[in-house]
């Protein structure tokens, strides 16, 4: 990335020349890419340069498209002109597996994973639709020669579904799958939460494979891939399945707050933050009375993609 990066200073040479200020659009919630593509290109310069100071950058990330609210229904704005044409020289994205919008496509269920066919359709047109939206709007705003970098929630290539096929312990153990479903069945048969209004909600995330998002590139146009990796990452509780097993109910609460902190927000947005807290508490409780998958490892996968602007 760091070679990358320097390449970068070769097709601007006005950023050292003349001290044109570096411009980084940052679209979604994922801070921590777009820190790290600031961080890389202080470095580039430096070892250009001689000091990494020395370069002017800024970051636009239009507030009004942080962590929170994307949650909060506005998510579909990153599919519209956020910038001025070729203002950017480089733009940041994470969190584009969530989609812009969802019609109750899949009742009974909290997500996609499991799903029909016909639902698994409803959901991969949307995401085509969306991730092409996208990059049309970038297209427009990111000078030619400029670098996207985008993180995307992913699956492995050809997959059907949406955590692998030869993987029933992550599909079952994902945070939006069969513990989400128990706990919102709980609530159903509790009389706490209406079953239309069950039926009624999905989690608006679809995973994809590198194969679509090449696709949506190169149906978009304009773009250069330059590197696209699907990245296997380890849940964070695998490393202690010890722990677990000896405190289930401490299983549980943890496998609570990881899903809350993947769609609390979201959940929040459609039933309240009462209902919400009634959700997780009746998740731990699923979870920890779970000893089939209490020391089952699980993945996830994330693809990270860099193009240039052509």
């Amino acid at each position: 990335m760091l070679t990358s990066a320097m390449e970068f200073y070769s097709r601007f040479p006005q950023v050292h020349e003349s001290g044109e200020q570096v411009r980084i659009g940052s679209f979604g919630k994922d801070k921590a890419l777009e820190k790290t593509v600031g961080t890389l290109l202080r470095s580039a310069y430096g070892s250009l340069y001689g000091d990494p100071m020395a370069v002017d950058i800024l970051i636009d990330d239009k507030k009004n498209l942080d962590f929170h609210t994307i949650y909060h229904g506005l998510h579909e704005n990153i599919f519209s002109e956020l910038h001025m044409p070729d203002s950017l020289h480089v733009a940041t994205a994470g969190g584009l597996e969530w989609l812009s919008k969802e019609e109750g496509w899949n009742k009974g269920k909290a997500w996609i994973e499991g799903a029909d066919q016909q639902v698994v359709r409803a959901y991969a047109e949307q995401a085509e639709e969306d991730l092409l939206n996208f990059l049309k709007y970038r297209k427009n705003e990111i000078k030619i020669g400029g670098s996207l970098f985008m993180m995307i929630g992913g699956r492995p290539s050809w997959s059907k579904n949406q955590l692998g096929d030869n993987d029933k312990d992550s599909s079952l153990k994902h945070p939006f799958t069969s513990y989400m479903d128990q706990a919102l069945q709980l609530l159903v048969d509790q009389d706490v939460l209406d079953v239309k209004k069950r039926d009624g909600f999905n989690i608006r995330v679809y995973l994809r494979s590198t194969e679509e998002v090449k696709a949506a590139i190169d149906r978009c146009g304009g773009f250069q891939i330059e590197k696209m990796v699907n990245l296997k990452i380890a849940d964070n509780m695998n490393a202690t399945p010890m722990t677990w097993i000896a405190d289930p109910s401490l299983y549980g609460k943890k496998r609570a707050e990881l899903a809350e902190d993947a769609a609390g927000q979201f959940i929040t947005d459609r039933f309240g933050s009462d209902m919400k807290n009634k959700l997780f508490e009746r998740y731990a409780e699923v979870a920890k009375l779970d000893t089939t998958l209490i020391d089952k490892p699980c993945f996830f996968h994330m693809i990270a993609v860099s193009v240039t602007r052509i």
